[in-house]
């Protein structure tokens, strides 16, 4: 990113930048690192994932659905070069925006990630609905992890691995959340479930259901 508002007073200081480019992924992409990019791309899903887990509209920032980079072009205008937000507001590239079609691209990979959260909310009332939300806390740091209630809707839970590195709660924190009969509706690619711990690969992010809500009607 690019610094934003600084004070030089006081140190305060904003980072414009896309979500991707603040994730990584462009520095990887011009590094040629084929696993920070994956690791990066997996930090803007998680981003995305947890926004996505919360009750409300998501909003999509444009370029974020193609896990677009910075475009620092805008320096080069002078009525632009002394706003660094523009950094974040390129004219969109449609160009780059046809990639979201060819398989094994990284536009491909977010596009379809973000259409799959909204078919999941769209299926699942008590994903696109409102209710009570509870942080919960666990032993893991790593770990931010949020329990949705609608009395009418039923429950969900949402478990997010921060660290780089495989994070580990106990199997019971889904019955403390209430879930019953639990079912990943999301991230079955980066959760195991055993018998006394979940696992959540690094960046990981899980939508928990509970089938006993029968009354979802979805």
């Amino acid at each position: 990113g690019v610094p934003f508002s600084s004070n030089p007073d006081n140190g305060d200081e904003r980072t414009c930048g896309t979500a991707a480019a603040l994730c990584g992924v462009g520095r990887a992409v011009r590094a040629g690192d084929h696993d920070e990019i994956d690791a990066a791309v997996r930090r803007l899903e998680l981003l995305y994932g947890v926004m996505f887990g919360f009750p409300g509209v998501p909003l999509v920032y444009m370029g974020d659905e193609l896990a677009l980079d910075n475009d620092p072009s805008y320096v080069l205008d002078d009525e632009k070069a002394d706003d660094s937000r523009w950094i974040h507001r390129p004219t969109m590239p449609w160009d780059k925006a046809e990639r979201r079609n060819v398989a094994g691209t990284i536009c491909n990979r977010m596009f379809e990630f973000v259409q799959r959260m909204a078919e999941v909310r769209g299926a699942h009332l008590a994903m696109n609905a409102g209710g009570d939300v509870t942080i919960h806390r666990h032993s893991d740091t790593a770990v931010f992890a949020w329990a949705r209630f609608h009395p009418r809707h039923g429950r969900v839970y949402g478990l997010a691995n921060f660290a780089d590195r495989h994070a580990t709660l106990p199997v019971g924190a889904l019955a403390s959340a209430g879930l019953e009969r639990p079912r990943v509706a999301l991230g079955a690619d980066v959760v195991q479930v055993g018998t006394e711990i979940i696992s959540i690969a690094p960046y990981g992010v899980v939508w928990f259901l509970d089938d006993a809500d029968s009354f979802d009607a979805g």
